[in-house]
């Protein structure tokens, strides 16, 4: 048989300098959220801001430890995570890194690193806003039995 005179065609692998320079900044975290949230008007096209943490733990050196992520929410996304979750709460988010840097009040130069949220879910206990719906809930469950 004659040799095919076809070359194989393969596509060549896109790397980053193939794809424009677009790069990937995404950021899945889950925890609990660690402080009051307050709901704060601003000036831009939002309407509403809200700054958290997130208390997320990870293993280092064979022992539990415990990171504070700062988190922002814009807009209804703000106003949703206000409305229906607090502090204790779980959460799951979806976001970006975004990253920034300041002059303190001493002259020193400081960065700062936060998720911007893009996506919420809510996660764990129901979410119950506070300890007197918790109870109003197990008060009602008459007629079962503990086990």
């Amino acid at each position: 048989m004659p040799k095919s005179t076809k070359k194989m065609c393969r596509k060549p692998i896109k790397t980053m300098k193939d794809n424009g320079g677009v790069t990937m900044n995404n950021v899945n975290i889950m925890g609990r959220i660690a402080t009051d949230l307050t709901l704060r008007p601003v000036r831009s096209a939002a309407g509403f801001a809200v700054n958290f943490k997130v208390a997320v733990e990870r293993f280092s050196g064979g022992r539990k430890v415990t990171d504070f992520i700062r988190c922002t929410a814009w807009g209804k996304t703000a106003e949703r995570i206000c409305k229906h979750l607090s502090k204790g709460n779980m959460i799951a988010i979806n976001g970006s890194l975004v990253t920034g840097d300041y002059v303190d009040i001493k002259g020193i130069r400081r960065t700062t690193t936060d998720v911007c949220v893009r996506e919420f879910y809510f996660t764990g206990d129901k979410y119950r806003r506070n300890k007197e719906q918790d109870k109003a809930v197990f008060d009602d469950l008459g007629g079962f039995e503990e086990v």
